[in-house]
């Protein structure tokens, strides 16, 4: 399972880092995806349902950047259903000139090649910035 879920996730991060976010991320969600944005800045909390991540993360992220940063993994551990992925993001742009480049980790379950949680780390004072705080 480990490396079925590996295989996965690589190929995934690499359409997102070709062809961007948008439906790639999307189509890899459970519907019933429970999203948490750890941490303390306007968007962290819990999103129940794919289609709330979309509508109350993603579209407030979408309105407020010029370029989507491009995902690249740095380290990727995997464990069963359970995947931990540290990367960075280059080329992340706010419409306010805001660095939107920074690192993150997410540590992920799934269930067949489907992200059902995520749990996703990230730098605050540059989510602050994005969102003028």
């Amino acid at each position: 399972m480990s490396e079925k879920n590996r295989r996965f996730l690589t190929s995934l991060f690499q359409k997102i880092a070709s062809q961007g976010w948008g439906d790639n991320f999307m189509s890899a969600l459970h519907e019933d995806l429970e999203f948490n944005a750890m941490g303390t800045s306007p968007v962290s909390g819990t999103y129940q349902g794919k289609e709330a991540y979309r509508s109350q993360l993603i579209k407030r992220l979408d309105d407020k950047l010029e370029s989507w940063p491009v995902p690249i993994i740095d380290t990727m551990i995997v464990d069963g259903n359970l995947a931990c992925l540290q990367f960075h993001a280059t080329g992340g742009k706010g419409k306010n000139g805001a660095d939107f480049n920074m690192s993150y980790c997410w540590v992920l379950h799934l269930e067949n090649q489907q992200i059902t949680k995520i749990w996703g780390y990230y730098d605050a004072f540059k989510m602050n910035e994005l969102f003028n705080i």
